[in-house]
């Protein structure tokens, strides 16, 4: 029901009115209780008193007033039913009365929430999507936080949010996933359903994104993506770690996908989802050879282990406190065409060189010697897929990074590249971002990319600071 509250409690009381005011007139008409004719005045019944033509007395015999000027007489009579008029003007009052509280409440901007009972908190909690909700359930989180909820209510609300997180097709509220978050540290809810809740968060926010287009023989991209949880918005975190059990296309298992690669993790949360882990299937033949080209399912199953976080340390708690298998399923196209094209007109050539802006490029020699790589890419006319090189005045060259973006992306980036042995000194060299059809592959969006060396001269590299031991050498 999203009608809003304040019209559904104008109408009641506008029916109360009605309801009232014909109750009241109804009660002061009365009920029939005689159809003989009657002095006005004095009520006498003038029965017996009326001739043979149906006229009545020149007077009344009972109270003497003349009958035969103005109306003096009246057909029936009629008995005043106090009853009705006692509930009618009740009904009435209570309606003049909720008038005057709306108005009170409305120009105060007072909320009636914390006097409305735990029933009808509910009731307007479970409407879904709407404002009345959200401020229903921060009444009932604020009461449960003060020890002012029954552990019936508890089970109800936990219930009820817990139908809510399953139900894909409704809104989520965070509020909810608050209150059963807390009724879990409070210890008032059970393992089980502990379990069930924090399954279901999990699989939810968890999709499977493959590269739109793919050519037959060449290696299938997909990506593992972590999407916002329906959870609480609390900082609160919890880690996935994920192994792939299994990789199909139209359910036909690639056996190669069996093999134990390791596990990739990613953080979940309700107040953000990003993470993202990339991997590839490599193209069997002999399983996937006949494939025609077209529209086709692939499905990777994944067992997920999911770890709490160490709230003071950010680290993942061992062991897991749950174990769940879960598919993952996206559809991609087959073709026996190429995915990539490059593309170099004149139109665009400047607006891509506008589009990459070195930040800052450093040489770090802690752990493996490797750059740095921190870029700013605001919106470039076409994808962008390239190898990132630096090259000294002596023709040396290194790599520092890659980059891969659709068109008219936005986005600051930081990549690198470490290599065992290498060493570097010149502080100003040339960068040359030179594209790569093996990069725009690798993306789920690049599939028209800039084929054209992009080349910046004369770029500072930060360097490390020497030690004192290599400033006293001569």
């Amino acid at each position: 029901m999203q009608a809003n509250y304040g019209a559904i409690l104008s109408l009641v009381i506008a029916l109360g009115l009605i309801v009232g005011s014909l109750l009241i007139a109804v009660g002061w008409r009365g009920r029939r209780v005689s159809d003989h004719p009657h002095c006005r005045p004095c009520k006498f019944d003038l029965h017996g008193s009326m001739d043979t033509n149906g006229l009545a007395p020149e007077s009344c015999p009972e109270c003497g007033c003349s009958l035969r000027s103005g109306r003096r007489v009246q057909q029936g009579l009629r008995r005043k039913r106090p009853a009705l008029l006692s509930v009618g003007l009740a009904v009435l009052l209570l309606g003049v009365g909720a008038i005057g509280v709306q108005a009170y409440v409305g120009s105060r901007n007072v909320s009636l929430n914390p006097y409305k009972p735990v029933w009808l908190l509910r009731y307007e909690a479970g409407r879904h999507g709407t404002a009345t909700s959200v401020a229903a359930l921060d009444e009932l989180i604020a009461r449960h936080h003060a020890g002012r909820l029954a552990q019936p209510a508890i089970d109800l609300l936990v219930a009820e949010g817990m139908q809510l997180q399953a139900d894909m097709t409704a809104t989520w509220e965070p509020r909810w996933g608050e209150l059963v978050e807390y009724a879990r540290e409070q210890g008032q809810v059970n393992d089980a359903d502990w379990e069930r809740y924090m399954a279901t968060a999990v699989t939810v926010s968890l999709a499977l994104e493959v590269r739109p287009r793919v050519r037959i023989g060449e290696p299938i991209y997909t990506w593992t993506v972590s999407r916002r949880s329906r959870l609480s918005d609390s900082d609160r975190r919890w880690w996935a770690r994920m192994t792939t059990q299994s990789f199909e296309v139209d359910g036909i298992v690639d056996p190669k996908s069996l093999r134990d690669r390791g596990s990739s993790g990613t953080s979940i949360r309700g107040r953000s989802g990003r993470g993202r882990t990339g991997t590839y299937e490599d193209f069997n033949r002999d399983v996937w050879g006949e494939l025609e080209p077209g529209t086709h399912e692939a499905a990777r199953t994944v067992a997920i282990e999911l770890f709490e976080m160490d709230a003071n340390n950010g680290r993942k708690i061992e062991p897991a406190f749950l174990t769940v298998e879960h598919r993952l399923t996206d559809t991609f196209e087959l073709t026996d065409e190429s995915t990539v094209a490059a593309v170099v007109n004149d139109e665009h050539r400047q607006a891509v060189r506008d589009a990459l802006k070195i930040e800052s490029i450093e040489f770090e020699t802690n752990g493996w010697p490797g750059f740095d790589f921190q870029i700013e890419l605001d919106h470039p006319p076409v994808g962008l897929a390239f190898d990132v090189f630096i090259v000294a005045d002596d023709g040396t060259e290194a790599k520092i990074g890659s980059l891969d973006e659709g068109a008219n992306d936005s986005t600051h980036l930081s990549t690198g590249h470490n290599q065992r042995e290498l060493t570097w000194n010149d502080p100003v060299v040339r960068v040359v971002f030179r594209p790569s059809a093996e990069r725009a592959m690798r993306t789920a969006d690049v599939f028209e990319y800039w084929g054209e060396e992009v080349v910046f001269e004369d770029v500072p590299v930060k360097l490390p600071e020497p030690s004192p031991a290599e400033e006293a050498s001569p």
